[in-house]
């Protein structure tokens, strides 16, 4: 394993990032109500992996994210924040070890 945390395998494709946005709503006591729109960093990790996916990845490495909670608006029977959490990583793509060494055998040409 090389010092980035890639497997020899394993080739980094590029940086991967996504966020998601929702707003919440909550109750005088500051008390966030149950809602669908509140994003969660289980979501943006799950949509990192798809946009990696979708650019041609077998995963990615290296993930980290941010939660990021902001009062939007406060009333005293109700309080509204908007959420914003962002996942990123690095894309990596296998590498068909079959592949590589045809490649060395292969006569370098012009």
């Amino acid at each position: 394993m090389s010092a980035n945390g890639i497997r020899p395998s394993m080739m980094p494709i590029g940086p991967v990032r996504v966020r998601l946005v929702g707003t919440v709503r909550g109750d005088a006591n500051g008390q966030e109500t149950a809602s669908v729109n509140a994003p969660n960093a289980a979501e943006a990790v799950a949509a990192l992996n798809r946009v990696a996916q979708v650019s041609g990845a077998d995963g990615v490495m290296g993930v980290a994210s941010d939660y990021r909670r902001a009062a939007i608006a406060a009333g005293p029977l109700q309080s509204l924040w908007r959420v914003e959490v962002q996942a990123w990583g690095t894309a990596v793509a296998a590498v068909d070890e079959t592949e590589k060494a045809e490649d060395k055998d292969a006569p370098e040409g012009d």
